[in-house]
């Protein structure tokens, strides 16, 4: 006559393999958790970067060269410009144009140049939006008739 294992034998295997079960679900779950924290406090991080900084364009003078985009930083957080848009009004034509990035300390000023002919054409009696989008994703714009 065969005899299985025992009730005591049996119910302390169960045992074990729900408490390692357990274990290993409460270890997934806790790196899980932890990924996702870090990764919004990353987020809240950038987002209060992003409200410190505050890049304002000035002036947009454009002639035969191309067009100056006179900014400065009024924020109180450096920021970093790379990108310009620019919108022609008349048929809302956007073209994106990655620039040299320009840094700007609180309370410092400097332009970008946008190239005549090689980076865009303007032309005269146009109507064009300029924004600028810093890397940290604040953006500003200015409208800018050409004479």
């Amino acid at each position: 006559m065969r005899r299985g294992i025992s009730e005591t034998i049996a119910t302390l295997l169960m045992l074990v393999i729900v408490v390692s079960l357990g274990i290993t679900v409460l270890s997934w779950g806790n790196q899980y958790i932890t990924t996702l924290r870090q990764g919004i406090e990353q987020q809240a991080y950038i987002t209060r970067e992003t409200l410190k900084e505050r890049p304002v364009i000035e002036h947009v003078q454009i002639n035969s060269t191309g067009a100056y985009i006179f900014v400065r930083n009024v924020g109180f957080s450096d920021c970093t410009i790379d990108t310009v848009y620019i919108e022609r009004e008349s048929d809302s034509n956007i073209t994106l144009i990655t620039v040299l990035p320009i840094s700007l300390d609180p309370g410092d000023a400097g332009y970008i140049l946008i190239r005549n002919a090689t980076d865009y054409t303007f032309t005269s009696g146009e109507i064009y939006i300029f924004t600028l989008v810093s890397k940290r994703g604040f953006r500003t714009s200015y409208t800018e008739l050409v004479g």
